[in-house]
């Protein structure tokens, strides 16, 4: 159990949450990708805010806590619909409080936020899903 866990158990709920509509345009931090120049694509970025101490003593536990920001990329003047359809299924996907695993490392959803603004020849939403877990050292 890591902060390595909670990574894959993120990477895996999102990269789940936006098949079918990302197949194949899915970038994950430090992955070799090349995104589309002419379709929709996603970039996937994970952040530790930090992991203080819970409990004391060799075995002890942090409180590990950040964000995952899931960037949706559109090209520019398709419309809203498409937009938006996507961020409704990432959230519908990410209740708070929902809980992810993987090897045994739990991850729970805290907060799930949307925001949108122009870039260059893209139209992008920005879900930012905030999260904490318990990581044992």
């Amino acid at each position: 159990m890591s902060v390595g866990g909670v990574v894959r158990a993120l990477n895996i709920a999102v990269s789940e949450a936006l098949q079918p509509a990302f197949s194949g345009a899915i970038e994950l931090d430090n992955s070799k990708f090349t995104p589309p120049t002419k379709a929709k694509w996603a970039a996937v970025t994970f952040k530790l805010a930090g992991a203080p101490a819970l409990t004391l003593g060799y075995g002890g536990d942090d409180r590990g806590s950040g964000f995952v920001q899931v960037d949706l990329r559109y090209p520019r003047g398709n419309g809203f619909d498409d937009t938006t359809a996507d961020v409704d299924s990432l959230r519908a996907a990410f209740p708070i409080g929902k809980t992810f695993v993987d090897s045994g490392q739990a991850v729970r959803v805290m907060e799930c936020r949307p925001t949108y603004f122009l870039e260059d020849q893209w139209y992008r939403a920005c879900v930012q899903l905030f999260w904490d877990a318990v990581i044992p050292r």
